[in-house]
């Protein structure tokens, strides 16, 4: 088998699953989104290493996310009250209804996806995934 054809393919096909399942998603990329999920299952405020850790990439590009997160009023920052150089990152109200609504928008796609496939195939794509993520260290 030609395994970079496979790997192209399973690109462009993921890829394109998931600009479908988050199409509705308000101009996020998919790292901002995974902030707010973190932030609104967490509940509480977060450090951005904290973020970084979580998300496996870099303080700088965590900031960035940050950055453009401020702006649209999905998250606020403020100062550690015990130490003022660490800064807090914290879910807003706006920040959790989008998060919630793009999450509804994903599992209703996602519902879809899966009356096409039928039980067997959801079935057997899940347990595939289990699969590769059980053996792979991401």
């Amino acid at each position: 088998m030609n395994y970079d054809k496979a790997i192209d393919e399973m690109l462009f096909l993921t890829h394109r699953l998931h600009s479908t399942a988050l199409k509705d998603a308000v101009n996020l990329h998919r790292g901002e989104l995974a902030i707010l999920g973190y932030l609104h299952d967490k509940q509480s405020t977060v450090t951005p290493s904290a973020l970084s850790d979580f998300m496996k990439i870099s303080t700088a590009r965590v900031t960035a996310s940050l950055n453009t997160l401020e702006k649209k009023g999905f998250i606020t920052r403020c100062h550690s009250q015990d130490d003022r150089r660490k800064v807090n990152v914290a879910i807003t109200a706006l920040g959790s209804e989008t998060f919630v609504k793009i999450q509804e928008n994903v599992k209703n796609n996602y519902r879809q996806l899966f009356n096409i496939l039928g039980e067997n195939d959801v079935k057997e794509l899940i347990r595939i995934l289990k699969r590769i993520c059980d053996s792979t260290e991401w």
